[in-house]
This record gives C-alpha cells, structure tokens and sequence, in this order.
C-alpha cells in the first residue's frame, strides 16, 4: 500500500491541509505541538479504527466534526480513497476508482446483521 495524500480537516489543530506523498520514505518534521502525531493518528484512525482517545476529542475544539480523507494505490495497484468523518454525522466510505465502487459503513452495517440473523437460524 502506498498512501499518496491525506486530507484532514477540523482534525484536532488542523483547520484544513492537504498532504502529498510520494514514493519512498517521509519525514515529517516541526516543531513541538506543531501537528505530527496528529497526521500519524488520523492514518491510523481512517484506515484501521486506531484511536488512543475519544473521538470528539479528535474534531478540532468549536467543531460538531471532523473529516479524514486518506487516498492510496493497494497492493493491487488500484486507486483507493477512504474517508471517514468523526464526531456528528459520524461515517466511513472506501471508494475503489477502477471498480467505481463504494462500500460504506451503512453497508458494512447491514451485512454483519444479516451475518448475525443467518448465523442464529443456524444454531436453530
């Protein structure tokens, strides 16, 4: 997986900033406070539910909610862009571009349920 851009927005200090990577090793350097772990953390948060804290601690102070948008090229060599907003009207998306798919948390929700109703029939 090669992450190619992050987007934060009302993500802790982050008002809003568009990060672009390339290929290779990056450092990410600045001053104490200046907002480094907070790129690492939504990384991890957008695309593993990794989160040391509460969410609506995350969403930048005054904000009702914050919004991470992580693209990447998996390990199939497609184009991917997940987004996942935190706080109200919180969601998830993964939208795969060559398959022009979206799958979304509501999906995802409905599927555990109806895996949930089959496996209880089947203990029946």
């Amino acid at each position: 997986m090669l992450i190619t851009r992050v987007e934060l927005e009302n993500i802790k200090s982050y008002r809003q900033v568009n990060l672009d990577f390339r290929r290779g090793t990056t450092a990410i350097s600045g001053v104490n406070g200046a907002g480094k772990t907070t790129i690492v953390e939504a990384i991890g948060f957008a695309l593993f539910d990794f989160l040391l804290y509460n969410q609506a601690q995350f969403v930048r102070e005054g904000e009702k909610y914050g919004r991470i948008v992580i693209h990447l090229i998996g390990s199939d060599d497609r184009v991917y862009t997940v987004e996942r907003r935190c706080g109200a009207g919180a969601y998830w998306f993964i939208y795969d571009q060559e398959a022009d798919y979206v799958l979304s948390s509501e999906q995802m929700c409905w599927i555990n349920c109806m895996n949930s109703l089959a496996s209880t029939a089947n203990a029946l």
